[in-house]
């Protein structure tokens, strides 16, 4: 993996918030350079959960490819 300098892990509510067109949501996200944020994959998971329906499902996937996905141990993948 490389070397990743991240100041934020955004959340999924966060991400829910952005995706429904909050525009607050929309503002916090604009305010990190590009590469301050990242998601985990848990995050990627719950959203693409909530998806529903095939247009939903790209949006998310565009949307979530703007940020590195930091990985979690197996064991807190499974637990998830």
């Amino acid at each position: 993996m490389p070397d990743i300098s991240i100041s934020r892990l955004v959340d999924t509510s966060i991400l829910v918030d952005f995706l429904r067109g909050n525009k607050t949501a929309e503002n916090w996200l604009d305010s990190f350079a590009p590469g301050e944020l990242a998601i985990s994959v848990v995050t990627s998971a719950e959203l693409a959960a909530g998806c529903r329906n095939r247009r939903e499902q790209n949006k998310v996937e565009k949307d979530l490819a703007l940020y590195p996905m930091l990985w979690i141990s197996s064991a807190t993948s499974s637990t998830a």
